[in-house]
């Protein structure tokens, strides 16, 4: 299978390892984060990243590069795009501010773990989406979502932000807002992207989620 390498955009230009089944869109996404981010929250520099369904970790070492979190947890449930993601991290000289957790439950990562910024580019389809790798793409009736919603307060710091990135296709805003407020959380706003929300299908957005 052949292997790529994607450069992240910031001062060091880290290296990054992918294959094409691990792409869900993130290295597209990936390197809009750092300045949706800075926008948001100009001067913030975030202790404590964890990048959800992470993948290859095109949004984490995109932020690391920028200088916008000091150290990062990768967690997704397919082990081969961690593994994959850790040769970028032993690459670029990385390991002391990464780490990662391969599953697919947010309550199995250690109690320990407290983070004040949340990214990822989760699945964006309740049913099963034509020409696309399910495993990336699908999250049957949103039990994925609502897991996590469920979970990850127990895993935030007061001020901790969480900012995920969605496609108006497959998941609108309102779908998500029952199981945020169940879960004792708040949506506070929506920002569409600057590059990706544009006509059907692409329409990415960002959601934002507080304690």
């Amino acid at each position: 299978m052949e292997e790529l390498v994607y450069k992240t955009e910031g001062k060091n230009q880290y290296n990054i390892f992918w294959e094409h089944h691990l792409n869900g869109g993130g290295m597209f996404f990936g390197s809009e984060y750092p300045s949706i981010i800075q926008q948001l929250y100009p001067h913030r520099i975030f202790k404590n990243c964890l990048e959800w369904c992470a993948g290859p970790g095109f949004i984490g070492y995109n932020l690391l590069d920028h200088g916008l979190c000091e150290k990062i947890v990768f967690n997704d449930i397919y082990q081969p795009a961690l593994d994959i993601s850790y040769r970028s991290a032993q690459f670029n000289n990385l390991l002391d501010k990464v780490d990662f957790y391969c599953t697919g439950f947010i309550d199995q990562l250690p109690k320990s773990c407290k983070f004040d910024l949340v990214v990822g580019n989760p699945p964006h389809y309740d049913r099963p989406y034509i020409n696309n790798n399910s495993r990336i793409a699908d999250d049957t009736n949103w039990e994925i979502h609502r897991q996590f919603y469920n979970n990850i307060g127990n895993y935030l710091t007061d001020d901790a932000i969480i900012l995920l990135q969605e496609n108006e296709d497959g998941s609108k805003p309102e779908y998500f807002a029952d199981m945020i407020i169940q879960s004792n959380l708040k949506l506070n706003r929506v920002i569409k992207s600057p590059n990706h929300y544009t006509t059907n299908p692409t329409m990415i957005y960002y959601i934002e989620v507080t304690k």
